[in-house]
């Protein structure tokens, strides 16, 4: 494959990906506001999610679930990575969570030096570490006094550092088995997980309303079934690191859905923020190498 088309594919699907999982606040605040705790919501969009891919793959003969102990492993890291994250929300501003969790392409492109023995320029470190200093400055980090909970802290770097290790083992597991397929196993690990982890919460789904049930069926669709979609495709083209570099265009696209769909004001901080996100993308063009 050109490696022109397979930059051209790669980030068309990070856009698609960064879009999608930009939601994950928005539904989250408003399935919190209807009542709806965290791990319900997690259990509903990982078992509606199953159940999807099933009716998918089931009737073309393919298999829904792999057994790799790669593949295994990855269903747990995601499982632990999301429950940790949603719950350092519950400890600090989503601006800090935020910045603390985009820390991860940082993560993948030293951990892929270190396990993968992949080269990366200069000018691709200098790229990410000028996105997380854009989404710093979109946070508001450096106007405001913010107290961070150290438990949070803990719990979202934990979060990162899983999710750096997830991406990674998707570079290996993408190249033979079918992305569906791998969500579709990821999804049953963790809603099978999350009964253990919470038996009472989800017991008490079967008292939601149809608006609950339905903003997890959202979450399934637009965060798994599309986002962690886009985002394993995405790593079949690009790779790990650059993938990762590239959806630090997410929080970005989380500000502009503020905007338009919410009517936020966008702010200097933003605009800055915004367009150092941008230029690391860029610049990511330039460098890495290309699956």
């Amino acid at each position: 494959m050109h490696s022109s088309s397979a930059l051209l594919k790669g980030y068309l699907f990070v856009i698609i990906s960064s879009i999608a999982d930009s939601t994950i606040p928005i539904i989250g605040k408003i399935a919190y506001a209807y009542s709806l705790t965290p791990v319900q919501l997690f259990f509903i969009r990982h078992f509606f999610a199953f159940i999807v891919i099933a009716v998918i793959l089931l009737p073309r003969g393919k298999h829904v679930i792999c057994l790799s102990p790669q593949v295994l492993a990855q269903g747990l890291l995601l499982f632990i990575q999301e429950l940790l994250f949603y719950y350092s929300l519950e400890q600090m501003p989503a601006s800090i969570a935020t910045i603390i969790f985009y820390t991860y392409p940082i993560l993948v492109a030293m951990l892929a030096i270190v396990l993968f023995k992949e080269k990366s320029s200069l000018v691709f470190f200098l790229g990410l570490i000028l996105a997380v200093l854009g989404i710093a400055i979109m946070s508001g980090l450096f106007c405001d006094s913010i107290a961070v909970s150290l438990k949070g802290l803990v719990m979202c770097a934990f979060s990162a550092l899983l999710f750096a290790f997830f991406t990674l083992l998707s570079q290996k597991t993408t190249v033979d088995i079918e992305p569906l397929q791998l969500i579709g196993t990821f999804s049953l690990i963790c809603f099978v997980a999350s009964i253990f982890i919470a038996p009472h919460d989800i017991f008490a789904i079967t008292d939601c309303t149809v608006y609950q049930l339905g903003l997890g069926c959202a979450a399934s669709i637009i965060n798994n079934l599309l986002g962690l979609l886009a985002f394993l495709k995405a790593i079949t083209y690009l790779g790990a690191s650059r993938t990762s570099l590239g959806c630090t265009i997410e929080p970005v696209i989380g500000v502009m859905l503020a905007v338009v769909l919410l009517h936020e004001p966008f702010t200097y901080a933003e605009v800055i923020g915004a367009a150092m996100v941008i230029c690391s993308i860029i610049m990511s063009l330039k460098t890495g190498s290309v699956h």
